[in-house]
């Protein structure tokens, strides 16, 4: 039996298969209205606004898409994020924003722990890629095209989602995103 904090996902990436045990209480002590107003007095009132736009953009932007699946959505909203506030804000802000957002994951059961590994992942690869756009705003990508590319990483298998349990041993597991049907 897992310690109260402790947690453990099954991560299946090409040919890793391997369970990943972490402690919810290393999340950040911070929320994400705590690292709204950490970038407001970092970074200015200005970029707190404009962090709050991009999160409110990519939500209802993301949720307008049809034609695709919750898990496929929710991996694309992800990257999107995380990229489009990297590339505006710069990565300390990004991961103090998107750190508070899934930081809330200590107070949650077991599922919403691995629902945060997969988040996590995602907001990964998305600061990598808007880190390249990082100083460069003119050549930063509008949503629409955070989107596509999201979508591509996505159907080529680069960014992680969720299955709550495998089929054969009943295990939660974290997968690469290609041929996600949930």
């Amino acid at each position: 039996m897992e310690a109260a904090n402790m947690k453990t996902v099954r991560v299946q990436i090409g040919t890793f298969d391997n369970e990943v045990h972490f402690n919810v209480a290393d999340a950040p002590p911070w929320d994400e209205a705590d690292a709204l107003l950490w970038i407001q007095q970092v970074y200015g009132f200005n970029a707190g606004v404009l962090a709050g736009q991009i999160t409110l953009g990519v939500w209802n932007t993301t949720n307008a898409i049809v034609g695709i699946n919750s898990v496929k959505r929710d991996a694309i909203r992800h990257f999107c994020w995380s990229g489009m506030l990297t590339s505006f804000l710069g990565v300390e802000a990004a991961s103090r924003l998107l750190g508070g957002h899934e930081g809330f994951a200590k107070t949650e059961q077991q599922e919403r722990a691995y629902q945060t590994t997969m988040d996590n992942f995602n907001n990964s690869i998305g600061i990598i890629t808007g880190n390249a756009f990082t100083g460069n705003p003119n050549s930063i990508p509008y949503i629409n095209g955070w989107i596509s590319t999201g979508s591509q990483f996505y159907d080529s298998g680069a960014l992680m989602i969720w299955y709550p349990y495998d089929p054969i041993t009943g295990d939660p597991v974290a997968k690469r995103g290609q041929g996600a049907t949930a």
